[in-house]
């Protein structure tokens, strides 16, 4: 915006150097004349013939005694016959005796009408103006520096000069200024004052074109000596992509919309220093706002200095919202340049946020309108024209009940379809009834709130993952009532919520508030729909309050009262009005059957149970087990007959060998 504004003042400063080369040239035609009525036409013929082009005067009426020059409606054309210059009138108060000096010594100057309809086609191609420029260059060639004296620069003393109504046009850029004035002022303070500025261009992107436009009700730069005051008032920058804005239709995304702003602004600054390679100002106030957006900043404060304008030094800047201030006691930034080669590139080392998120709700997330909760995060920043790094990320409450580390950042700036929010979360640490509490600052449905408090205190860490459409958390959860693993995803196309938990150890009984369940060791899959549409069409038909979808688990072990069971199937399937599941207790001949259904999660202890047992045929496994289990049976019971029979042969060989030697003797 700045550079679109600077470009229009550019262009116009060009324009009116243009005319005073003109009336120069018509200056000099005058000194050579006697007969002031002659003079538009040898002025335009000279002119028209050292520029070949059309130059049209309509009248020139020049104050021997009072040394001023007055022109009305000039007319140029560039070499492709088309109108290039316009003026309704030019007054200039001149020293005539000192263009004899080579000296332009202008006292006050008045324009009033400009025309310019300027183009360049490309970088490769010259300006329609540049012939111009190219005709006013001398024709003599530079004398070779042989010590002779050489010719004295031409010197321009502008004091004071005021431009009114003011069209200028350059390629698809079109702006208007109502009034621009300028007074040298006394002991070198000057003041320059520009009125209703007006630019419109349009933006040709790969989905099409963007109309912008941009509006300013005033801008005034006093400097006195190198020192100055900035002021600009009402400064509105519009954009229009006409296309329906991106929320249109769903509510559940924020106003904000580059294709749509709506800004509105103004701000102050001083110019403690200011030179050719270096640069000290300090910027007192902006405020602005998205007005489409609701997006408001109440105030913005910074000191900037450069010593090269290739690095520019951030100091103590502090951005207000409604119910948020964010600090950045130093700061850099390299600038960009193409030329140099030069990327974006800024470092931040120290940033401190106090928020609640409400301010952000209708630009950003509307779930966030009730979030009353304030936050207070402090971190460091880097980043480039791709990517943000947040490092030493610190998020914690008021009473500091729930505390957050992490690191992390956003990559792939460029291309929302590429670009990835990404965090290694290292420790989360809150209460129940704290998360409970914040949970209730969501403007969503909010499911088993009642065991939060059964929680106590939780401890997180792992990593979430936001790329296009998409948002994948996973993690370690430890409660009071046991440890949780868990990954899940939430699929911004399909609408579902699918996920993997599983536990060593989880009190669940305590945590549901159903005292006969014990100590579960489990993992499950689960799957739940989000889609409004999809949802709201359940309700209607059923009612209920419940989530939609299913869990499919496995109970590796459970204690139900003194019954510890092992290896249980777990199934739960809920339609939003009433959640039914089975469990199964497998067994070789038979399994036990639990049927149960609850309509309500705040009442878990009134789940109603429907027992069952399921007898089945022998698997040929289970058949080729029992027979290896008997013949290892009978194995073992031979085992003792056999070795009572083998001693006995034993012994009783032996008995008859002794026999036979007794008898012998």
């Amino acid at each position: 915006m700045k550079k679109t504004i600077f470009t229009i003042l550019k262009v116009g400063g060009i324009a009116l150097a243009v005319l005073l080369l003109l009336v120069g040239g018509a200056v000099v035609s005058l000194n050579t004349s006697s007969v002031q009525n002659k003079l538009i036409r040898k002025a335009t013929e000279m002119l028209s013939e050292k520029l070949n082009t059309v130059v049209t005067i309509d009248s020139l009426r020049v104050g021997f005694l009072t040394d001023d020059i007055k022109l009305y409606r000039l007319y140029v054309e560039d070499q492709q016959q088309r109108p290039m210059l316009q003026l309704d009138y030019l007054g200039i108060d001149i020293d005539m005796m000192a263009l004899l000096r080579r000296e332009v010594l202008i006292s006050e100057a008045t324009v009033d009408g400009l025309r310019a309809q300027l183009f360049k086609p490309s970088k490769d191609e010259p300006a329609n103006y540049q012939f111009i420029i190219d005709s006013l260059k001398s024709d003599k060639p530079k004398k070779a520096n042989d010590g002779t004296k050489k010719q004295q620069k031409l010197v321009v003393d502008l004091k004071k000069a005021t431009l009114t109504r003011l069209n200028i046009r350059y390629n698809d850029l079109q702006g208007a200024i109502g009034e621009v004035s300028y007074d040298q002022g006394f002991g070198g303070k000057r003041a320059i004052n520009i009125n209703k500025v007006e630019t419109q261009w349009v933006a040709k992107l790969k989905k099409g074109p963007v109309d912008n436009h941009v509006a300013v009700g005033c801008i005034s730069y006093t400097d006195n000596k190198g020192q100055g005051k900035l002021i600009v008032d009402d400064l509105a920058f519009v954009t229009d992509n006409h296309l329906p804005r991106k929320n249109t239709g769903r509510p559940h995304f924020g106003a904000f919309d580059p294709g749509h702003l709506d800004i509105l602004a103004s701000l102050k600054a001083d110019v403690h220093h200011v030179a050719a390679d270096s640069l000290s100002a300090e910027l007192l106030m902006l405020k602005g706002s998205d007005r489409g957006a609701s997006l408001n900043v109440e105030d913005l404060t910074a000191k900037i200095t450069t010593g090269d304008f290739k690095t520019l030094h951030v100091a103590d800047l502090v951005v207000k919202l409604k119910n948020t201030t964010v600090s950045v006691p130093k700061a850099e930034l390299v600038v960009p340049s193409k030329k140099e080669g030069r990327k974006l590139n800024y470092t931040a080392p120290q940033v401190k946020v106090n928020t609640q998120l409400r301010d952000i709700a209708k630009p950003f997330a509307p779930a966030l309108s009730r979030f009353t909760e304030p936050l207070f995060v402090t971190t460091s920043m880097t980043g480039d024209d791709q990517s943000m790094h947040f490092n030493n990320v610190n998020i914690n409450t008021a009473d500091k009940q729930l505390v957050i580390k992490a690191n992390g950042g956003l990559t792939n700036l460029s291309d929302k379809y590429k670009l990835v929010v990404a965090f290694n979360v290292s420790n989360m640490t809150t209460k129940g009834h704290t998360v409970r509490r914040i949970i209730n600052q969501f403007a969503v449905k909010k499911f088993m709130m009642k065991q939060l408090d059964n929680l106590g205190t939780i401890r997180y860490s792992g990593h979430f993952r936001i790329p296009y459409h998409r948002e994948e958390f996973a993690g370690l959860l430890s409660t009071s009532g046991g440890k949780l693993r868990f990954n899940l995803t939430l699929n911004e196309n399909t609408k579902y919520l699918t996920g993997h938990v599983s536990t060593d150890s989880l009190q669940l009984g305590r945590i549901m508030e159903m005292p006969k369940l014990g100590k579960v060791v489990a993992e499950a899959d689960f799957k739940f729909d989000y889609s409004k549409p999809r949802t709201a069409k359940m309700r209607r038909q059923k009612g209920g309050k419940l989530p939609i979808g299913n869990v499919k688990a496995l109970v590796k072990e459970a204690k139900y009262g003194i019954i510890t069971t092992r290896n249980v199937d777990a199934t739960i399937v809920s339609d939003g009005a009433v959640a039914t599941g089975d469990i199964v207790i497998r067994g070789k001949r038979m399994d036990v059957l639990c049927g149960f259904s609850f309509t309500n999660t705040d009442a878990m202890n009134k789940i109603k149970v429907k027992p069952g047992i399921k007898f089945h045929k022998r698997s040929d496994d289970s058949k080729k087990e029992k027979k290896e289990k008997k013949e290892k049976e009978t194995d073992k019971e031979k085992a003792p007959k056999e070795k009572k029979n083998f001693l006995q042969k034993l012994f009783g060989r032996s008995k008859k060998a002794k026999n036979t030697d007794e008898t012998a003797q």
